[in-house]
């Protein structure tokens, strides 16, 4: 059977189409909201800034390198006297002051060795004093033979003078010839008497330098055994072994127990002190700064900042030392810096930055910069009465 035309729709469908349609219009609306908030864009978090006025003022000039720290001394301690090590004073890292021991070997060989020159130089003393003692035995000998000598020759003398006048005598024919012949023989004889007194002071003489010859002997082996006890004395104080500086130790090289040589390739290194107040910063600059430097040295100190690896606050210095030639392969010259290093921040073998401050330039536009985490400096020039000014941001 066919629906007829304007034939009324029944209630229950109106009610079916109404409901459909409220719930479209839910559906869509929803949608609407959701694309709405999409497109809304996303509020960023507030950025913080700092705002700095640009102002004229003099800077300095800079020269910045990267430098090596070294030793102001370095000593390597070696054993000076063969032997076996009784004990180590000293430990691994410690701070030692000149003076100070630091290693004991054992003594008892050269105690030997300086008992035994000891006992040579005692033995050639008394040979010096019987030397001297019989130089000056042979020295009276001298005395009493020129005293023979002198009477005999007055003797001589006297009996030529009695020869003479009894022989004039005898010409004249007023004494017998035996007379004469008495005193004549009497004049030779005391002329004999003499030649044999000079004789024997020349002997006496040649025996006193003899003599003197000897004692000069002795004595040089007294010298040499003197000096022989010297060296067995500084020897065996080479077993007591002190530190030549004030420093820091390195590793103990040889323990106790171990037996150490001296001398020769072979000698044994015990142990490495480095002297680190004060200390050096050795560094290269470019050669054209070069003259720059040595003007401004000879005319003051030149202070140089140091700030070593991972330490962000810089040690002050002074240029103590321009090396005195240019390394022709990189077109750069060797400076050292002396630091006082009170705080020990500076060690042996670090790297440093070092900013070498010659003089200043004249007036300049000083800028306030900001780095970033992300390695991009932003900042924005903003005009404030007038004037310019920065606005920095300063992320935390």
């Amino acid at each position: 059977m066919s629906r007829r035309r304007g034939a009324r729709v029944p209630e229950s469908a109106s009610h079916a189409w109404r409901l459909l349609l409220v719930l479209l219009a839910a559906v869509c609306a929803a949608c609407g909201d959701t694309k709405a908030e999409s497109k809304q864009p996303q509020r960023r978090a507030a950025v913080p800034v700092a705002v700095a006025v640009v102002e004229q003022k003099t800077m300095p000039l800079q020269i910045q390198a990267i430098g090596t720290v070294e030793a102001y001394t370095a000593v390597s301690v070696k054993a000076q006297a063969p032997g076996e090590i009784l004990r180590v004073h000293v430990k691994e890292g410690q701070d030692v002051r000149k003076g100070d021991l630091l290693f004991t070997i054992d003594p008892r060989l050269l105690d030997s060795t300086l008992a035994q020159a000891q006992a040579n130089l005692a033995k050639d003393m008394v040979q010096v004093q019987q030397a001297r003692a019989v130089l000056e035995r042979d020295q009276a000998r001298v005395v009493q033979t020129r005293a023979a000598l002198a009477r005999d020759e007055a003797q001589a003398r006297n009996a030529e003078t009695q020869a003479q006048r009894y022989a004039d005598l005898f010409k004249r024919g007023l004494i017998a010839r035996e007379q004469y012949d008495q005193f004549r023989a009497s004049a030779e004889a005391f002329a004999a008497t003499v030649r044999a007194d000079e004789a024997d002071v020349r002997s006496a003489e040649e025996t006193v330098r003899a003599d003197q010859a000897a004692v000069r002997a002795a004595e040089q082996l007294v010298r040499a055994d003197e000096a022989a006890v010297e060296n067995a004395r500084v020897q065996l104080g080479y077993t007591t072994i002190r530190s030549p500086i004030d420093g820091r130790t390195g590793s103990v090289m040889m323990t106790e127990g171990n037996v150490v040589r001296a001398g020769g390739t072979s000698d044994s290194t015990l142990l490495l002190i480095n002297q680190i107040r004060p200390i050096y910063v050795s560094f290269t600059v470019p050669q054209q700064q070069l003259p720059t430097i040595k003007r401004y040295m000879a005319s003051g100190r030149l202070q140089v900042a140091a700030v070593p690896a991972g330490d962000p606050r810089p040690v002050g210095g002074v240029v103590t030392f321009i090396d005195n030639a240019v390394d022709a392969a990189t077109g750069t010259i060797r400076l050292k810096a002396t630091f006082a290093n009170d705080e020990g921040r500076l060690w042996p073998g670090q790297f440093a930055n070092v900013t070498l401050t010659p003089h200043s330039a004249g007036p300049t536009w000083e800028n306030w910069t900001a780095r970033f985490r992300n390695g991009f400096d932003n900042i924005q020039r903003v005009a404030s009465g007038g004037r310019p000014r920065w606005v920095i941001p300063e992320l935390a």
